[in-house]
């Protein structure tokens, strides 16, 4: 979600964008209906969908294959509520952790014999571009693909998210301006 300004679409493409924590989860219902829609105009739907909140809204993943969409999926697998780790007050608070899922086996346990469907589990660079570029080509498939990142893999824009979400709510929290966050580098100093 922080790196999204830094997208090139091609003219035209239409783009929704879920804020913060307000709407977790809604990618992946909201897009099967966006998928179907476009799909109808010859068109194809790439969903972005963290883990926390496809954690939330999992069960409509079979949905995609059994209406026959051919969207794409693409979940980033951190292992948490990423953001929240970057605005708690305690980062590694249990509450930004979730239950491990193996969440390509859950989308195969969902779409299960019901339509065409691929599923990807990818941990490298190589290995994502192959899959999207798989995807690509299977294009009356839904195409699941987790993507495996590092717990604290966020874009720098969450650095100055953190400064800010900072000096407005939590500067006089002793402590919290200085916690050290692995992985960021200005993101814990006000």
């Amino acid at each position: 979600m922080l790196r999204t300004h830094t997208m090139t679409l091609p003219a035209k493409t239409p783009y929704e964008l879920q804020l913060f924590a307000g709407n977790i989860g809604w990618a992946t219902p909201a897009g099967l209906g966006f998928s179907l829609a476009l799909q109808r105009a010859g068109r194809r739907l790439v969903v972005c969908q963290g883990d926390g909140g496809l954690q939330m809204t999992a069960g409509e993943v079979g949905n995609y294959a059994r209406s026959g969409s051919n969207a794409i999926i693409i979940l980033v697998n951190n292992n948490g509520y990423l953001i929240e780790r970057y605005l708690s007050p305690i980062p590694d608070s249990g509450y930004n952790y979730l239950p491990t899922w193996n969440y390509s086996l859950v989308a195969e346990g969902m779409c299960n014999n019901s339509g065409k469907y691929k599923v990807f589990k990818v941990d490298t660079e190589v290995k994502a571009r192959a899959a999207i570029h798989a995807a690509k080509h299977l294009r009356d498939h839904f195409v699941f693909i987790e993507v495996v990142v590092d717990k604290r893999d966020a874009a720098p824009g969450a650095a100055a998210l953190r400064q800010g979400f900072v000096s407005s709510h939590f500067s006089n929290i002793e402590g919290y301006r200085h916690l050290h966050l692995p992985g960021s580098t200005n993101a814990n100093s006000t």
